[in-house]
């Protein structure tokens, strides 16, 4: 776990005690100027720093420069050697926590301050923490599963980054199963449900999804209500002239300016339920209300398109407030 893991460094708070149980390629750095005899990386990660060292208890150390049967091992036998000050220039070293706290010059052996015996079955690791996100991270003592299997993701990058345009993920990167059921459990009519799933697995028949799938009646990928760009998904949602006036209403009314405060915000919140540089998740009553428009946005785009109408700003706000006038937020 800890090879897996991001780095683990070790605390001044810590005994002593505890870092023999560190795996020696996990806190091994090398010296720019001298050569090691080994690429510290490399090392398996089975050999520990009790491998090359052993506690005293007597005199409450760690002792890294007695010699040990066990150290003619023919790889742990030259990493012994590297980190003894009195055997030649040090071509590798621990972490400066690490370095303090361990005798590795037979000068020090008498000299090292006593470090007391480990008082429990782990150390405290409340500094090491797994990013979840690009703004927040999560204790590794508290990680779930489900958050360790992310962090192993191949794609960790891109499902821990914030939801841009273009939707480009896969469907089981788009949200968490938490998200999902979270998504399941709002209290909107059962029309809005499948507007806003369609989105979230980007199965809408926007123009240029339809006019490279060469469909018969669909001649150009541009806009059919605005006319000027090409009609991609977010083009659909919020990047529409029309769509962008649409959602600048819907946020008035339901006044959650300082929430949602330009198109990216609120395409943020509906791919990815959260909101603002930190991530923080949406109130699901907001989400509530979002879904509730969303499903307007998406009957009267429909509308306009078929019968080859104008989209009218006052018409779509109204319809807004006539399908769901039993929402509490409109």
């Amino acid at each position: 776990l800890l090879s897996k893991l991001p780095k683990l460094v070790p605390s001044s708070g810590w005994s002593a005690r505890w870092f023999l149980d560190l795996p020696l390629c996990s806190v091994l750095s090398t010296v720019p100027s001298v050569p090691p005899p080994r690429d510290p990386s490399s090392l398996d990660p089975r050999f520990l720093v009790s491998d090359v060292s052993f506690w005293q208890p007597d005199l409450g150390i760690v002792d890294g420069v007695t010699s040990h049967l066990a150290w003619s091992s023919r790889v742990l036998r030259p990493v012994f050697l590297a980190l003894h000050r009195d055997r030649g220039p040090v071509s590798l070293v621990y972490p400066p926590v690490m370095d303090s706290k361990i005798v590795l010059s037979h000068a020090d052996f008498f000299t090292m301050p006593r470090s007391d015996g480990a008082n429990s079955w782990m150390p405290d690791c409340s500094h090491w923490n797994v990013s979840n996100s690009s703004r927040s991270a999560v204790p590794v003592a508290r990680l779930s599963l489900g958050a360790l299997r992310r962090s192993w993701h191949p794609k960790k990058d891109i499902i821990t980054s914030r939801m841009g345009p273009p939707l480009n993920l896969d469907t089981h990167l788009l949200l968490s199963p938490t998200s999902w059921r979270v998504f399941w459990s709002l209290k909107m009519p059962a029309k809005a449900f499948t507007p806003w799933w369609r989105l979230l697995h980007n199965r809408v028949a926007t123009r240029s999804w339809c006019y490279a799938a060469k469909f018969k009646l669909v001649l150009s990928p541009v806009c059919a209500l605005c006319g000027s760009e090409s009609e991609n998904l977010y083009h659909f949602v919020v990047g529409c002239l029309h769509k962008s006036f649409f959602w600048r209403d819907v946020v008035s009314l339901l006044s959650l300016q300082e929430l949602l405060p330009s198109d990216a915000s609120i395409w943020l919140a509906l791919t990815s339920f959260c909101s603002g540089d930190d991530l923080v998740v949406i109130d699901e009553d907001v989400l509530v209300a979002l879904g509730a428009a969303y499903s307007t946005l998406w009957k009267y785009h429909w509308r306009c398109v078929i019968d080859e109408e104008p989209w009218i700003a006052s018409a779509a706000i109204n319809l807004v407030r006539q399908d769901h006038v039993d929402t509490q937020h409109i």
